[in-house]
């Protein structure tokens, strides 16, 4: 899939939120109140396998677009529920850079347009990423941001995702945004640590790299600590700070 090819709405055209739900009631809240500027993300790592199947499906039949995120920080051994989860068209979903591929394909087979990202996290280094999961290497799979993004470009798959981006410095956002736009990846996922505090700074840089879009992934920013319930007045608050971002 392509990005435009999402039936969100990206806001100036370049930029929308993926934000947490607990369930279909949430979901089209989210989706309603937003007008398709937040996708609501259902975390496979919360639910049963059966169950998160059928809760997509739900969510589907109520929202155009739904997202099947990883969950516990990007839990790569959820790869298989999150994919096997996937009920058709217009699902945005979270892989492991070395699932992705895959994904693509599996999905492809079954004639469905869907949003594959592979998740990669910051090596501490501009132009080198982190793949999890490769532990046989000494470097523990630390490889040039550059391959990663023409090995996306080669399978297919739809984004870069960067988990987690809290720590990761100006120079090392822009890199990989920079290796993605430079092969072809149109679109980047920043996840794990973006507060109101620090959005500006993150997606500034993914622009500034060269993302044509970028998807934040905002979840504990938008929960509440104790109870988890997600706010929508917080959820308004990240869509407003989007707007800045309407004029390239």
């Amino acid at each position: 899939m392509r990005p435009r090819d999402l039936n969100a709405n990206w806001i100036g055209n370049r930029i929308c939120l993926s934000v947490p739900a607990r369930g279909v009631e949430d979901s089209k809240l989210i989706w309603d109140y937003f007008a398709g500027c937040a996708i609501p993300s259902i975390l496979a790592a919360d639910h049963a396998p059966d169950r998160l199947k059928s809760l997509i499906s739900e969510i589907h039949a109520v929202v155009p677009v739904v997202s099947v995120a990883l969950g516990n920080s990007g839990d790569a051994t959820q790869w298989d529920k999150a994919l096997l989860a996937v009920d058709g068209n217009q699902v945005h979903l979270n892989q492991p850079a070395t699932q992705s591929g895959y994904a693509v394909g599996y999905t492809a087979s079954k004639g469905w347009n869907v949003w594959v990202n592979g998740v990669v996290e910051p090596a501490g280094t501009p132009g080198l990423v982190r793949i999890p999961w490769i532990h046989t290497s000494p470097d523990h799979g630390i490889i040039p941001v550059d391959t990663v993004a023409a090995w996306f470009t080669e399978t297919g798959t739809t984004a870069l995702k960067i988990h987690p981006v809290g720590k990761a410095s100006y120079e090392e956002l822009v890199s990989i945004a920079k290796a993605a736009a430079d092969n072809g990846i149109e679109a980047v996922e920043p996840a794990g640590g973006i507060t109101a505090e620090n959005f500006h700074f993150v997606v500034g840089a993914l622009f500034d790299g060269g993302a044509k879009y970028v998807l934040p992934h905002i979840f504990s920013a938008v929960e509440d600590k104790e109870t988890h319930e997600v706010s929508v007045d917080k959820i308004e608050t990240f869509v407003e700070m989007c707007t800045v971002y309407e004029t390239p």
